[in-house]
């Protein structure tokens, strides 16, 4: 299954290969650094191998070192409309990406809840999916490993 994405003004444009299969590495992140990014409560993000997605136009890059994780991370959006694209770490997840859902028409259900402290307490706990109170433990391995598409 082709799924295609884009920016508010459509100079970004992503489209991936059946990115989620059984809805594998769909989460939402409520660390203060996401909140900022994405404008509200959490970022909303789907791991995805970079071999897998075709990126068309050239997004913005800022290098985002004040990280809750004590990891560089690489936060990409539209230069012209600001749209959050996606943020890459070649030490946290080499080889992949995180790509906001905000680009896609269809969103799936999350597979975990991560930086739950950050949680806005009138937000409630997503029902039935892996909940992380701060960051995904790197020795992560097996079914849950799966699970988050790691």
């Amino acid at each position: 299954m082709v799924v295609k994405g884009s920016c508010n003004c459509g100079r970004i444009r992503i489209t991936m290969d059946n990115p989620t299969p059984s809805g594998g590495g769909v989460m939402i992140c409520y660390c203060l650094n996401c909140r900022k990014q994405s404008g509200a409560a959490g970022t909303y993000v789907v791991v995805v191998e970079n071999k897998d997605m075709v990126l068309t136009g050239r997004p913005k890059k800022f290098l985002d070192t004040n990280t809750a994780c004590g990891r560089p991370l690489d936060r990409y959006f539209c230069y012209n409309c600001g749209c959050p694209i996606m943020y890459q770490s070649e030490t946290v997840l080499p080889g992949k990406s995180l790509l906001m859902f905000g680009l896609f028409d269809d969103i799936p259900k999350p597979v975990a809840e991560v930086w739950t402290k950050r949680r806005p307490e009138w937000m409630v706990e997503v029902p039935e999916v892996l909940q992380y109170v701060t960051d995904i433990p790197d020795d992560v391995s097996g079914e849950e490993a799966k699970k988050l598409g790691w």
